[in-house]
């Protein structure tokens, strides 16, 4: 039985219509966490590993092609190995390092220590060093982006932050931080504001043709949120678990002559159902890399 509303963490890829999604559910006596996949064109969702893992997400990443998921995590259960002595994942040593496919957790390369040790542990479906080496090589030059390094912000002046996300006067402007992400298929813009320790604001505006002309902008009651580049498609997940595709968002006049941001649901999942089923991975998540995968 589930004792707080799902969180949903959010990973989308650089070049392909994929998200990974992290959904933490939390029971009576532990904290579990399913890993997903959604493919951004219909919102179909492909379910895959459960985990009672913690995630470091400024450190993770997915591939450009959205395959394969770099991970950083720890497990403060994870016990010591007593043939090879090994800890992969060991919480009180920083965690570790690994790349799988999505929606899977199966480490495909050595697990790498996060601790100042830098100790590497082979897994039990580790690749060869050539399959490894071309995993790597997915996630070289992907930029480090303002919010959980995901693709497509941009940072934003904090004097453009939306008057919807500003903070109290207690807490001045300028300790903000601010990114967009802008669309050629929508004229709205998806606006994120935080400060060093709290987590973002979300907002969408439409960008004045000129400086003196009003602001529009409503604020998104979503505690993750993203707008697909290529297709302007607006992803938000809400404190209640549930996670919702829009079309592109669109600029109307109401009857009254006033403009207003349409939103449109294409599809909606609840998560506060999920119940934690780990299943063993399937054998196309532990095999070796295919042609197709080289060089994807």
């Amino acid at each position: 039985m589930l004792t707080h509303p799902p969180a949903v963490q959010l990973l989308p890829a650089r070049d392909a219509r994929i998200a990974a999604l992290i959904v933490s559910t939390r029971t009576r006596t532990q904290t579990w966490r399913h890993i997903m996949s959604m493919t951004l064109t219909t919102g179909q969702l492909t379910p895959g590993a459960w985990t009672t893992k913690s995630f470091r997400l400024s450190k993770c990443r997915l591939s450009p092609c959205g395959r394969f998921f770099l991970y950083a995590a720890s497990d403060h259960g994870n016990r010591r190995d007593e043939k090879s002595g090994s800890r992969p994942f060991a919480g009180e040593l920083g965690g570790g390092l690994a790349i799988s496919r999505l929606p899977w957790l199966s480490a495909l390369t050595h697990i790498q220590s996060l601790s100042y040790s830098g100790d590497i542990t082979k897994g039990k479906h580790t690749l060869s060093l050539d399959d490894q080496r071309v995993l790597f090589s997915k996630f070289d030059n992907l930029e480090a982006s303002p919010i959980a390094h995901q693709p497509g912000w941009q940072s934003l002046n904090v004097a453009k932050i939306p008057d919807v996300l500003r903070k109290p006067t207690r807490t001045p402007v300028r300790s903000a931080h601010a990114a967009v992400i802008t669309s050629p298929r929508t004229p709205v813009q998806l606006i994120a504001t935080w400060t060093n320790a709290s987590t973002p604001r979300f907002a969408l505006a439409i960008e004045p043709k000129t400086p003196d002309a009003p602001q529009i902008a409503i604020k998104l009651n979503a505690t993750t949120a993203w707008l697909e580049p290529l297709s302007g498609r607006l992803l938000a997940a809400t404190r209640s678990g549930e996670l919702t595709l829009y079309k592109p968002p669109q600029v109307v006049q109401s009857n009254a002559g006033e403009t207003l941001i349409k939103l449109t649901p294409i599809i909606t999942h609840d998560f506060a159902t999920l119940t934690p089923k780990p299943t063993a991975p399937p054998g196309k998540a532990i095999a070796p890399l295919s042609f197709a995968e080289h060089d994807g």
